[in-house]
């Protein structure tokens, strides 16, 4: 970190607070886990690096969840979700599909569950064959 710091790297700095983040939310220990998730965020905003951000706001929406802040939780995976569409990014929009799907099912709400669920076999679905010749 402190190599990152003196060499002015703030990409660096930013994957290492998630990664140091993601210790934290491994290890149980939430409020450290988001803390570390907050650090980067901050250079991530100002860098304006949008596939990180969503990373970020995923992991931030699985601490909350972990919480049983499940409002919270929804928040920060539909912030993760829209940087994912605006960039096409399909496999991120199919984990973000998939993920407020199980939160859905946490809630015992089927139906939206079932909605989200179908998104994700949607997008995850190979597409067609062009016809043989």
């Amino acid at each position: 970190m402190e190599i990152l710091e003196a060499l002015g790297d703030r990409p660096g700095l930013a994957r290492s607070y998630h990664q140091l983040g993601r210790v934290a939310q491994d290890r149980g220990a939430l409020d450290a886990a988001e803390g570390w998730y907050h650090k980067s965020l901050e250079i991530l905003e100002a860098l304006g690096d949008g596939p990180r951000l969503a990373m970020t706001y995923h992991q931030l929406g699985m601490v909350a969840q972990d919480r049983g802040a499940l409002d919270a939780a929804e928040d920060w995976y539909r912030k993760s979700l829209e940087i994912e569409e605006a960039l096409d990014n399909r496999p991120g929009m199919a984990i973000s599909y998939r993920t407020l799907g199980r939160l859905a099912q946490a809630r015992g709400d089927a139906e939206a569950a079932e909605a989200w669920l179908r998104k994700e076999a949607a997008i995850r679905k190979p597409p067609p064959s062009p016809p043989a010749e």
